[in-house]
């Protein structure tokens, strides 16, 4: 059995764990009804008690736990909730669990658990808690509920004891639990208000609501309200151990990039989340004496062009997709998004293991793109209708500017690409039911393993078979690419898995209904005088506690 152990306050030994730095306090007052009604809440930088960060609602929908999966919550969830594991950049580190330990053959992980950590609310915490989380997760079959797809049971093996067995080997499964998807709640409040972790969870859960305006986890802050479009206010967890940064964080939605970057000039805002790549440049160049600064590191997400391939139509047809992949200018891509992004190769972020090359990328090639079009009997191009986010920002970069730019480059070679701007919360419900031709896209991480990526958008991965209908009967190609994927998940080895997971990608780079645009950057603003040093987590954008403030 392979042990890893961290120190019993929940942070990895000789460090400061993740998540863990806000002490038991007097939880801020609540805004007065009439409050809530009327604008959102303006707090000045001088007032330290109080941190307020700018973001669009975007994706938005909940912040239930067992509900949620899009990336703009993720700060939000994380701020609310602890999982069973933390991460140390990309690398597990305890959390509710204080070590554990996995079986020789990988399927099996006993996670020892705090005995004293409480709820908001000032109960304990138990075992129970985190399975009845789980299996919600799990039997309420949404967007996240694959995450618990490979689980073959979770159990109580001691008072203090959890046991999860897989069904069968997943190489990066520490870097999953992390996710705020698996948050520990308190299952009686959550069962009080309508939830269930019964198998028709699906049908019969409804706690949703309820969470969206109260918490029950053990993280940072708790839910004071949320005005949908207007404004979400945490307030600190009174029962958290961790020494005291904020009373009260203050989230308010602003749409426009400039108005946030405004707000943050002025000291209206601490913390700015979607500035475009030329304000996060403007920012720079105004210097130490705005009192603002850019934090910026890679996203691990990746933008991308996907094609259905069961779409009627030259669009559903390989020599089509192949055609565009030719003809967009991915270097030309760089004066759109700037510090937001950078080039990829495939679909799994370089700075993780298994990596394609850059060097190795998609590029652009009219002579190709030309060839393909021949190749499908329409030399001359074609018509497609693509579908985006109008409102969407690819975490800094508008997607209505990297389309503009698409459409521009298939243009040159005869495809007209129909642009289909719908706001980000009906792209996504479209796209995750294969009702789209072509999509814009991003794939943001949900936990840092190569395996959130590859086997993800392989024929017959979860994003390949439910949104792009790839089967992997779908080509020769599509079953050598499976195969591939396959040799490359069936080994913790390094070694083992590099040379497969390398060729797949090449393949899916010829033959895959994707092409793949360039990875993203997190460039946030904030204010100097605030934040002396700002934390960037790779699942929730930002981590309040672990920041450095003035």
């Amino acid at each position: 059995m392979r042990t890893t152990k961290g120190s019993k306050s929940g942070g990895v030994a000789g460090q400061i764990s993740r998540r863990r730095l806000i002490e038991a306090g007097t939880a801020a007052a609540a805004l007065n009804a009439t409050a809530r009604l009327a604008a959102p809440r303006i707090v000045r930088a001088a007032d330290l008690k109080t941190l307020v960060i700018v973001q669009q609602p975007g994706s938005l929908r909940t912040v239930d736990p067992g509900r949620a999966s899009e990336v703009d919550g993720s700060a939000i969830g994380h701020a609310l909730y602890d999982s069973l594991l933390a991460l140390d950049g990309a690398n597990p580190a305890p959390s509710y669990a204080t070590d554990w330990t996995v079986s020789p053959d990988g399927l099996t992980y006993v996670f020892n658990v705090h005995a004293d950590w409480k709820f908001s609310d000032g109960t304990p915490v138990t075992p129970e808690d985190y399975i009845f989380s789980c299996m919600r997760e799990k039997n309420n079959k949404a967007d996240a509920s694959w995450m618990m797809g490979n689980v073959a049971s979770i159990t109580k093996t001691g008072p203090g004891q959890i046991t999860i067995k897989l069904e069968k080997l997943d190489v990066d499964y520490l870097k999953l639990v992390p996710n705020s998807s698996l948050a520990v709640t308190k299952a009686a409040t959550v069962r009080a208000h309508g939830g269930t972790d019964a198998a028709d969870a699906a049908t019969t859960d409804t706690a949703t609501t309820w969470l969206d305006q109260h918490s029950v986890g053990t993280g940072p802050f708790m839910i004071d309200h949320w005005d949908r479009g207007s404004e979400m206010v945490l307030r600190a967890n009174p029962h958290y151990w961790g020494p005291k940064t904020f009373d009260t964080v203050v989230f308010r939605f602003v749409q426009d990039p400039t108005t946030q970057r405004d707000l943050l000039l002025r000291g209206d805002a601490h913390l700015a989340l979607n500035l475009t790549p030329d304000l996060a440049a403007d920012l720079e160049k105004r210097g130490p004496s705005s009192k603002t600064a850019i934090a910026k590191v890679p996203a691990l997400g990746i933008a991308y062009l996907g094609f259905n391939v069961k779409a009627q139509g030259p669009i559903g047809k390989p020599k089509a997709w192949e055609a565009i992949k030719y003809a967009v200018d991915y270097e030309g891509l760089k004066e759109i998004y700037l510090g937001g992004g950078q080039p990829t190769g495939c679909i799994v972020p370089p700075q993780l293991p298994n990596a394609l090359p850059v060097a190795e990328g998609l590029k652009q090639d009219v002579a190709k793109a030309k060839a393909a079009l021949a190749a499908l009997g329409m030399p001359n191009g074609f018509t497609f209708k693509l579908t985006y986010g109008a409102d969407q920002i690819i975490q800094n970069v508008p997607a209505s500017d990297v389309v503009q730019k698409v459409k521009a480059d298939l243009a040159e070679v005869g495809i007209n690409a129909e642009l289909n701007g719908e706001p980000l919360t009906q792209e996504l419900t479209d796209y995750r039911a294969a009702k789209a031709d072509a999509v814009l896209h991003l794939w943001a991480v949900d936990y840092p393993g190569w395996t959130d990526f590859l086997p993800v958008y392989g024929p017959g991965g979860h994003v390949g078979l439910s949104r792009q209908s790839w089967a992997v009967d779908s080509s020769p190609e599509a079953k050598q690419i499976a195969e591939l994927i396959a040799r490359a998940t069936a080994t913790v080895d390094p070694k083992q898995q590099l040379e497969p997971a390398l060729q797949a990608q090449r393949l899916i780079n010829q033959y895959g209904p994707y092409a793949w645009l360039f990875e993203t950057n997190y460039q946030l603003g904030y204010r100097t005088d605030v934040i002396k040093k700002l934390a960037i987590d790779y699942l929730s954008f930002f981590n309040i506690p672990t920041s450095e403030f003035v």
